[in-house]
């Protein structure tokens, strides 16, 4: 009866070893310190008695152990999970904005990201990477009868391998060590396509002649690249009061700066929600539909001319997928 039962707690350990793997930290040291030692006590005979484990049941428990220490999967709490890895995510930011050069709208901003990271405890570290993004439709409130402009990001400039721009930091923080159900903290995030800020989650947005810029595209053009679409209900937007010359392409630089809170859903699903502290864009140029570069002072017009964005809330999901996975992987993981 003592081997077989010695039998069934190799196995238990092993099994507990096993399964932990699978979703992080999930209780090894429920393992009672006392059968780690060799000092378990055992009752054959339903009576009270004392019997030691083996010398070679104790090393095989303590091996077991030792192996969860060196997986980082000792302690924590049962049900915690290892998020290390790959993940394809998705920032939704609405906003409004008031009435001025444009009419008063409304909308909201996909931006995918691929984050990759690891899990020590509870703290995962890892960099965002922007993926894509959509920009809601305006119109100018100074134009009868009314037209309405999009401006398109091409996957082109998300797509490049390396990517054209640079990861940024991220860390989520989980005092339950991201157990199933529970909550994680988002600290100050910032994620900027075409500017240039040292820290894009505090740093000050400059008046658009003063922002730093970056070429994210490489296409020898500051900012990113946006395309404005014209035909059906749109128009592409125009660059001087008479409305006789237009922009077939825009450059832009934005930010988003935000910290939230959020919830393992299970061990390859996240969702959260966010304040946004920043919400920042600048036209920073512009190609008129004759290929010539727009002047300055056509520039500083469709700077004027924006949306001047207000954010009302922002919500992230975030799921796991297969380490190396693209950017195109990631928009078609959470279209």
């Amino acid at each position: 009866m003592i081997t077989a039962m010695l039998s069934v707690t190799r196995w238990s350990a092993t099994a507990v070893l096993l399964a932990s793997s699978a979703c992080g930290r999930v209780g090894v040291d429920l393992l009672d310190e006392a059968t780690l030692r060799g000092d378990a006590h055992v009752d054959p005979n339903g009576a009270d008695a004392s019997t030691a484990l083996s010398a070679d049941a104790s090393a095989s428990l303590l091996d077991a152990k030792v192996a969860a220490d060196a997986a980082g999967i000792d302690g924590g709490v049962p049900g915690a999970c290892d998020l290390s890895g790959t993940y394809a995510a998705k920032i939704l930011v609405n906003v409004d904005w008031p009435f001025g050069a444009v009419k008063p709208g409304s909308g909201t901003f996909h931006i995918w990201a691929r984050i990759v990271g690891t899990t020590k405890g509870g703290t995962f570290t890892g960099t965002l990477v922007p993926c894509g993004i959509t920009i809601p439709d305006f119109s100018m409130a100074s134009i009868i009868p009314s037209e309405t402009y999009h401006l398109d990001a091409p996957t082109t400039a998300f797509d490049h391998d390396p990517p054209y721009i640079a990861p940024v930091a991220l860390t989520l923080q989980s005092s339950a060590d991201f157990a199933v159900g529970s909550t994680f903290m988002l600290p100050a995030l910032g994620v900027q396509v075409g500017s240039a800020l040292a820290n894009p989650a505090s740093d000050p947005w400059s008046s658009g002649t003063q922002l730093p810029t970056t070429d994210v595209d490489a296409d020898g053009h500051p900012g990113i690249t946006l395309l404005d679409a014209n035909g059906g209900d749109y128009r592409y937007p125009p660059v001087n009061l008479t409305l006789t010359q237009r922009a077939d392409q825009t450059y832009a630089a934005a930010r988003v700066a935000m910290r939230g809170t959020g919830s393992v859903e299970s061990c390859t699903d996240i969702s959260g929600v966010a304040s946004v502290t920043s919400f920042d864009t600048h036209i920073v140029g512009c190609r008129l539909t004759t290929g010539d570069d727009c002047s300055s002072m056509q520039v500083d017009m469709l700077d004027q001319s924006r949306p001047q964005y207000q954010s009302k809330s922002a919500t992230l999901v975030a799921k796991k997928l297969m380490t190396g996975a693209t950017c195109a992987e990631v928009r078609s993981a959470l279209p």
